[in-house]
């Protein structure tokens, strides 16, 4: 798997093996090895010399060892260098292919499939700061790639780069041969359909363009937990939130609650800047429920884990206790749920499961089986009880 920050990166590594900084454009493997082209017709590794290892390269520049690997074959191709088993990379002599300072005549290239790309905006992707959920779709993602042993890569979109953009260079240059498709602009997808590039698409539903996706049922959740939380005794619920995604979420929480008929009453939402902390939660809350606590709902939606961890410590500074006077339910099971004090009741999705079954599908569209394309697999998440909230007349067994 490669990590690749961009396909027209300027890639700059000061101290690399062999010296001297890297300044080219292109994709970063051919970034690499024009700079070890440059060394070897310069003379700074002489024939018979060897290049530094993938590791020791990779190393030096900050990138994987497949990007130095792939570098290397474009020296072995233009016959700058051989690669030998146990001896490493070795520059060749004159005659062999580096002649008279000029690049050799390359030999006819043989076509190396392209990679699968996750195609990614790591801000985009619907998570708190803390939360590294982004990993576990990630892990999943890899252990299906790796099964099948396909080549697979990430193009990181940084800030300032359209997406459209990086897409259109992937597809251009031949760079790609499948996109995973994790919160990428809207006009990049319309680009990718329209190219009928193979794509899967991971949490958003493009089926019905013939885009293949990987979704997770928060509706179906948040309706298990509305029944449970009824037969809890909670009789009054708000929701609480931030960001682009507070009326999503919040309309995901409303439709589980319709779906379950639940009794207990949606009455209040409450919308913080994302940069907030206990005090302005603090205010927030007086402010939509006012000072008699005997008067506020005794169930609070959070929009994520790290909102509910925050939510709780507001709660919990200004003389109120969790769950006795207000129970908590976050969302997303993350680390910081589990290990919170009072651990977290949330609502958890299977984030390794769904990268798996996008690496699945990507493998069955490239092989061109039928059933995969605008195919939509559905994954259900479910209500993990913790201490934050739970049951009002009994004690239950808690989920670590």
């Amino acid at each position: 798997m490669t990590f690749l920050d961009s396909p027209v990166d300027i890639v700059e590594a000061k101290g690399a093996a062999g010296g001297g900084t890297v300044r080219a454009h292109g994709p970063l493997f051919r970034q690499i090895a024009s700079h070890y082209r440059n060394q070897i017709l310069e003379g700074v590794f002489s024939e018979g010399s060897r290049l530094p290892s993938c590791r020791e390269a990779a190393r030096a520049f900050g990138v994987s060892q497949d990007t130095i690997d792939r570098a290397y074959g474009v020296l072995v191709e233009e016959g700058l260098v051989d690669r030998r088993r146990a001896l490493g990379t070795i520059v060749r002599g004159k005659g062999s292919g580096a002649t008279g300072g000029r690049v050799a005549k390359a030999a006819p290239r043989r076509r190396v499939k392209a990679p699968i790309v996750l195609m990614v905006r790591k801000e985009a992707v619907p998570v708190a700061p803390g939360e590294d959920l982004f990993s576990d779709y990630l892990n999943g993602l890899m252990d299906g790639f790796n099964v099948w042993k396909f080549r697979f890569e990430i193009a990181n979109i940084r800030e300032g780069q359209a997406d459209l953009e990086l897409a259109r260079i992937l597809v251009e240059e031949g760079q790609a041969s499948g996109f995973i498709n994790m919160n990428i602009a809207p006009d990049a997808t319309e680009y990718l359909i329209q190219k009928k590039m193979p794509m899967v698409a991971i949490g958003d539903n493009f089926s019905k363009r013939g885009v293949t996706s990987v979704v997770a049922d928060h509706v179906k959740g948040y309706s298990e937990t509305w029944r449970i939380v009824d037969g809890w005794g909670h009789g009054e619920a708000a929701f609480f939130g931030q960001s682009d995604y507070f009326s999503k979420r919040l309309g995901e929480c409303a439709a589980g609650r319709e779906l379950a008929r639940a009794k207990c009453r949606l009455t209040e939402s409450i919308q913080v800047g994302d940069n907030t902390d206990s005090r302005e939660i603090w205010s927030a809350l007086i402010q939509t429920f006012g000072e008699r606590k005997t008067k506020w709902p005794t169930l609070i939606f959070a929009q994520n884990d790290s909102l509910a961890a925050l939510l709780i410590r507001s709660l919990m500074e200004n003389g109120m206790r969790v769950p006795e006077d207000v129970a908590v339910v976050g969302f997303n099971n993350s680390l910081i749920a589990r290990h919170f004090n009072p651990t977290i009741t949330t609502i958890g999705k299977p984030r390794y499961k769904i990268g798996r079954a996008a690496a699945e599908l990507m493998i069955d569209l490239l092989a061109n089986r039928n059933s995969a394309r605008g195919a939509l697999q559905t994954f259900p998440t479910h209500l993990v009880e913790r201490e934050s909230c739970g049951n009002r007349n009994s004690k239950q067994k808690k989920q670590p």
